[in-house]
């Protein structure tokens, strides 16, 4: 979706946090540039727009309880001005996915679900949620399995055909050649 490093002659996009857990934006700040992002924090709804009019920044994160200037209200102002920005609201209380659709958010995240929604937004990956991997390690664990303790287990229409249960084994083999050469 958007320039990586290493494109040559393309500006590296930029991306903009604005949240108040230095915990949080370390977190993102790191899986950004692992992937080219230039990142750029700004500490409130006011400076987040100052930045956001200067950089041309691709994809802006804000808290949505930022003080001062809420992130709904920062998201809301930054669509009237009509930026080519997406903006991503993240929560860590309620969440309320028409409000977030109303003041023009792309997405609306809990800062539980770490980066991962934020990445897959800015085209970088697909998230894969804990219950997903933990499912298919479970499955893949139970195909390994069957197979190692012989074909009871595995499903019988994966199962590999025998001579015995392949009907027309040996009418196949006595037919003549469709097409000869010469």
């Amino acid at each position: 979706m958007f320039a990586r490093s290493g494109e040559a002659g393309r500006r590296r996009p930029h991306v903009i946090i604005a949240y108040n857990d230095a915990a949080y934006v370390g977190l993102v700040s790191r899986a950004f540039r692992r992937h080219g992002w230039m990142v750029v924090q700004a500490s409130d709804g006011a400076e987040t727009r100052r930045l956001a009019a200067s950089l041309e920044a691709e994809l802006i994160v804000l808290q949505a309880d930022l003080p001062e200037e809420s992130g709904w209200l920062t998201c809301a102002k930054l669509n009237v001005t009509g930026g080519p920005q997406s903006v991503i609201l993240v929560t860590e209380g309620e969440r309320d996915e028409e409000f977030a659709e109303f003041v023009g958010a792309v997405r609306l995240v809990g800062r539980e679900e770490g980066v991962e929604p934020l990445l897959h937004e800015a085209g970088l990956g697909v998230p894969v949620s804990q219950a997903a991997v933990q499912t298919l390690t479970s499955k893949m664990h139970s195909i390994s399995t069957g197979m190692l303790a012989g074909s009871a287990l595995w499903p019988t229409a994966l199962r590999a055909p025998t001579p015995a249960s392949s009907p027309n084994t040996s009418a196949i083999s006595s037919e003549k050649p469709l097409m000869t050469s010469g």
